[in-house]
C-alpha cells in the first residue's frame, strides 16, 4: 500500500502486490503523487520520505528532477536521544 498525507490533504491510495522496485515506485508516484502535487501545491512543495533503497536510487532521484518533485533529503538514520 502506498499513500501520502499533507496539511492540504491526502493523495489517492495505491494498493499493489509483489516486491516494489524503483521503476514500480516511480509509476506509483507518476499516477498518484504528481497529480496531487500539481493540484494541491502549485506554489511549491517538499516530499519527505524515508531512505528505502527505491526512494533513494539514482533512477528515482533522476525521476524527481525530471518531474519537478522537490525531494527533501533525510539523514540515513535518526539521531539517538
Amino acid at each position: 500500500m502506498w499513500g501520502g498525507i499533507s496539511h492540504r490533504g491526502a493523495t489517492a491510495v495505491c494498493i499493489f502486490t509483489g516486491i516494489m522496485e524503483s521503476q514500480g515506485y516511480q509509476t506509483i508516484l507518476e499516477r498518484n503523487l504528481v497529480p496531487f502535487v500539481r493540484k494541491s501545491y502549485p506554489d511549491g512543495h517538499r516530499l519527505w520520505q524515508d531512505n528505502d533503497p527505491k526512494h533513494s536510487s539514482n533512477s528515482t532521484k533522476e525521476w524527481f528532477k525530471q518531474n519537478d518533485i522537490n525531494h527533501w533529503k533525510t539523514p540515513p538514520e535518526s539521531p539517538v536521544c
